[in-house]
């Protein structure tokens, strides 16, 4: 990756290999970020249940289970996105093959700065309704 690429934390990385074949490293457009909402049904309630049992002693359990449940919808994501056969990507795909295109596809459309803009959009909508009409009240 060169040094340009790097301050704009974005990958100069086109395509990666899942199994044994090479696949796009898409864009995420609105149309597949609808996708993507259709299969992300368990990471945020997987990510709560994780930090509310931390200490416990159904901590490991929990864990071990949540990595399943994160591992199944990981394959989704991808299947998703990549459009690979779901099932092709749990016979053929490594943990660091889809872990790769992840992270790769995050870099591409910086979703760091996504969510910045989330975070400051909806940061608008705190403050409640204003008040009257023009000028300060």
């Amino acid at each position: 990756m060169n040094v340009i690429s790097r301050l704009f934390n974005k990958s100069d990385i086109e395509s990666v290999v899942i199994g044994d074949k090479t696949v796009p490293i898409p864009k995420l457009t609105i149309a597949k970020w609808r996708q993507l909402f259709d299969v992300v049904e368990a990471l945020p309630q997987i990510a709560v249940t994780v930090l509310t049992t931390r200490g416990s002693e159904q901590f490991t359990t929990t864990v071990m289970a949540a990595l399943q449940l994160a591992a199944d919808e990981a394959i989704r994501i991808v299947s998703v996105l990549s459009g690979l056969d779901a099932e092709y990507i749990e016979q053929h795909a490594t943990l660091n093959d889809v872990l790769e295109f992840i992270r790769l596809t995050a870099e591409k459309n910086d979703l760091e700065l996504t969510l910045k803009n989330v975070k400051a959009a909806l940061g608008r909508f705190k403050t409640g309704p204003v008040q009257g009409g023009m000028g300060g009240n």
